[in-house]
């Protein structure tokens, strides 16, 4: 569960970017490789996007993904962020938490086979400009 803390700036643009992956559209390889340099221009581990994208972003959003006509072009950025910071402050109860749980065992799968390729992307950049850090030293 992610902290009770309200989100940072950072945190905030990750999960605008990380909204992406519940839109009805298809991420093709182009819009995975700028959501990877989006993210990773935040600074972010890893560790700590999955986090946001598991217990901030998938259970507001997973229900996109469940409608006939979801959303394609982009969600409300500040509806995204009130709804987040809610979740951060106000502990969901049991049945939210087994809901969300049972939804990430079944529909999150579709969000996690591009989710893996965007963090293959991420761990590559980060690879990259660890290789140019120390090649400037």
């Amino acid at each position: 569960m992610s902290n009770n803390a309200s989100l940072s700036e950072a945190e905030k643009d990750a999960c605008i970017c990380l909204s992406t992956l519940f839109l009805d559209c298809e991420m093709t390889p182009a819009k995975m490789a700028m959501m990877a340099q989006s993210l990773h221009r935040l600074h972010i581990p890893v560790d700590e996007l999955d986090n946001i994208l598991r217990h901030d972003v998938f259970p507001i959003l997973y229900p996109n993904l469940l409608s006939p006509a979801g959303v394609w072009d982009s969600f409300d950025e500040a509806d995204l962020i009130t709804r987040v910071n809610g979740r951060r402050t106000h502990r969901p109860n049991v049945l939210q938490a087994l809901s969300s749980n049972i939804a990430w065992m079944v529909v999150g799968r579709s969000v996690n086979s591009v989710w893996a390729r965007v963090k293959e992307m991420l761990v590559q950049l980060d690879r990259e400009a660890s290789s140019k850090r120390s090649s400037s030293l």
